[in-house]
């Protein structure tokens, strides 16, 4: 009986240390980019070389365009890339762009003809508060709203309660 009782207190705490590595969060840490790289006239690009380089770190992570001339570079940490598309024939670009948390940044590029010498650097970026292309639930909290928030106890925990879903 004692052996029984023993097993039965046993098993879920074995499912409980097991299972956590096998549940994921719906919000990550990280960003990613995805975009379509096209010609002047709007022809899809596929076979592109496509090279993200975190201007905090240098690293570089490289890519090319599908057939349809899409790329994704996902699992990236917030911060500002420089995404790179070249392919010969066409002017070198280059989209400097901000990765945020949870978030999906578009990068669509339109290379011009051009020689290997040639490059186009654009700056800015696509604001959009409507998240498109994934279901997932995130946002960034600047500093200067964290500093303005109301807060009982200054506890960062309350923090979370701003978040839809939490």
């Amino acid at each position: 009986m004692r052996r029984l009782l023993a097993r039965l207190i046993a098993l879920p705490l074995v499912v409980l240390v097991v299972s956590p590595p096998l549940v994921s969060a719906q919000t990550g840490t990280t960003g990613t980019i995805i975009g379509t790289v096209t010609d002047e006239s709007g022809a899809i690009i596929p076979g592109a070389t496509v090279d993200v380089l975190d201007v905090g770190t240098s690293a570089v992570r490289s890519t090319a365009t599908g057939s349809r001339g899409e790329y994704a570079v996902p699992n990236l940490p917030p911060g500002e890339y420089r995404v790179t598309v070249s392919l010969s024939g066409f002017r070198t670009t280059v989209l400097v762009v901000k990765v945020e948390v949870a978030r999906s940044v578009l990068g669509n590029v339109a290379l011009k003809v051009g020689t290997l010498q040639e490059s186009v650097l654009v700056t800015g970026s696509v604001e959009t508060e409507l998240q498109t292309t994934d279901a997932s639930v995130g946002s960034v909290l600047g500093g200067e709203k964290i500093v303005k928030l109301p807060t009982v106890q200054r506890r960062a925990t309350e923090l979370a309660y701003l978040q839809a879903g939490a």
